[in-house]
């Protein structure tokens, strides 16, 4: 079983699927990661909910390519999310708390240090191990691919311009592919 599958696994044997939890989720739109989402409830859970699903965790579920063959992508609605006592969910409400506080008073405020220790949470929640976060975080493009994993992004890319019998030669084919990286880096 290949990393992405066993924190699917680690995920899925977490805890209860969000539409079970009887909240209303609403999709917002924030500056940083593109969908946000809000709970439109009182319950005390609401901000633990919120803190979970707008985590690194809970972006690359949604966007998680490493399915089955002909499986659609999970739905944010279908994440398992742990139920802990209300003590255990304090931390997360807390820095929920911080990062609205912090916005209320000026909109365009950095909390990205809120955030990661946010991050940092969620992973132990679903007991992630640092080789995963690296796994989830490369995925998501927010550290880079390690050498080796770039050069077989590479080679991929270079044998399906190679098997599809476009226009360029090998070499052209191989050099425009180098370029487009090298543009795509920089």
């Amino acid at each position: 079983m290949n990393e992405e599958q066993v924190i699917m696994e680690k995920m899925l044997s977490a805890g209860t699927p969000l539409s079970e939890w009887g909240v209303k989720l609403h999709h917002g739109y924030g500056a940083r990661y593109g969908r946000t989402f809000v709970i439109d409830d009182t319950a005390e859970c609401a901000k633990y909910l919120c803190a979970v699903l707008n985590s690194t965790m809970a972006r690359w579920f949604a966007c998680q390519a490493s399915l089955p063959a002909g499986a659609k992508s999970p739905r944010i609605e279908e994440m398992p999310i742990p139920k802990i006592s209300v003590a255990k969910q304090r931390p997360f409400i807390a820095l929920v708390d911080e990062i609205i506080d912090a916005k209320a008073d000026n909109p365009g405020a950095d909390t990205w240090y809120k955030e990661l220790e946010l991050n940092d949470l969620v992973y132990d929640l679903y007991e992630i191990t640092c080789e995963e976060e690296d796994a989830i975080e490369r995925r998501l493009g927010l550290i880079p691919a390690t050498e080796e994993e770039e050069d077989s992004i590479l080679v991929k890319l270079i044998e399906k311009e190679l098997a599809s019998g476009g226009e360029r030669t090998s070499i052209e084919a191989v050099k425009a592919i180098l370029q487009e990286q090298d543009a795509d880096r920089n």
